[in-house]
This record gives C-alpha cells, sequence and structure tokens, in this order.
C-alpha cells in the first residue's frame, strides 16, 4: 500500500514538473515583446511590420453608412447603395473579387441581387476601429442573410463583412462566410 502511495505521490510530482515545462515551451517560441494600452508586456510568436494599434471608433457615421449599403443589398435598393460608395470599389467574396468605379460595380450588384429574391439580413453585432495614426477606419458587421431563389429555393449564410470606409463612403467590402451544412 505504502508502495503505491509512493507511486502515486511521485507520478503527480513528474506531472506537475511536466506541466511546468509545457507551459514554459509556449513561452520560448514567442518572440515579440508588445506593450498593450496597459502597459503590459505580452510576448507573440509573430512580428508586424508595423503596429497599427487599432482603436474603437465610438462615432457611429461609419457603422451608418456601411448598414446603408448592407440594408440596400437587402431590400434592393441600388440607389442607396451608390450613394453610399466610394468612387471607386473593390470588393472580395467567396470566389469573387472586383475592383472598379462606382459605375461599373452598380450593374455587377444590381445582377446579384436580382438572384435573391426576398433577402432578409438578421444582424448579429457590429464594430467599428480606427488606426493610431487615423489613417484606416473599418467597420465589421456579423450577420446570417437570408433569401430565396428565383427557383423558390430559401438558404441561408452566417457572413462577416469588413468594410473599408474613406471620407464617408465605402471603398473596400472583404466578405467571409460560412455555408450552413445541408438539411
Amino acid at each position: 500500500m505504502k508502495k503505491k502511495l509512493c507511486s502515486l505521490l511521485f507520478a503527480g510530482i513528474a506531472l506537475s514538473v511536466i506541466s511546468c515545462n509545457n507551459n514554459s515551451l509556449a513561452e520560448e517560441t514567442a518572440t515579440t515583446a508588445v506593450k498593450d494600452s496597459s502597459t503590459i508586456s505580452v510576448q507573440y510568436p509573430y512580428t508586424l511590420p508595423e503596429d497599427n494599434n487599432w482603436d474603437m471608433n465610438t462615432d457611429p457615421k461609419n457603422t451608418q453608412v456601411v448598414l446603408a449599403v448592407l440594408k440596400g443589398f437587402e431590400s434592393g435598393d441600388t440607389t442607396a447603395i451608390a450613394r453610399n460608395i466610394g468612387d471607386s470599389m473593390e470588393l472580395n467574396g467567396d470566389g469573387y473579387k472586383f475592383k472598379g468605379t462606382r459605375e461599373e460595380f452598380m450593374p455587377v450588384i444590381a445582377q446579384e441581387m436580382q438572384r435573391l429574391k426576398n433577402a432578409k439580413v438578421k444582424m448579429h453585432d457590429w464594430e467599428t476601429v480606427v488606426n493610431k495614426k487615423k489613417t484606416e477606419e473599418w467597420v465589421t458587421v456579423w450577420y446570417t442573410q437570408y433569401w430565396e431563389t428565383p427557383q423558390g429555393k430559401t438558404d441561408s449564410l452566417a457572413i462577416v463583412n469588413d468594410a473599408k470606409v474613406k471620407d464617408g463612403k465605402v471603398v473596400k467590402w472583404n466578405e467571409y462566410i460560412r455555408h450552413f451544412p445541408a438539411k
């Protein structure tokens, strides 16, 4: 009985030593020391060419612009979309890329909207950030989009959009989607 107790005690000590060593291995792989806003030194395993130190942007104007574009898409209102995008537009989506002028973009987006009937957006969250230099402003929105195809089939996607806003207009729209599994 004493041998079993001693064996369990030594096994527990060995596991404790091993688990402590695993934590130190994680610390050894960190190569970049960065000070966060509370001046705590944090070690990251990657380096950035330049740390932008993004801040939350509490001004709602950029969020309003991005949501107006999304609402225009949902309701099929190309005028609302055109009013809120820049003279040039870049769109990066699931297997799709567009870069051109607003005039070139509008027929492309109108064609996409015709494929979707009864589009609905269920918004989950949004946030607006700006870099410390005030040279880039982005709005991220998380939502589920529902629609009906022209053939009457309903479908949905979980979507995250990152929209770059410059001078009060959307100039870049990155779309990341998750397809729901077939039922």
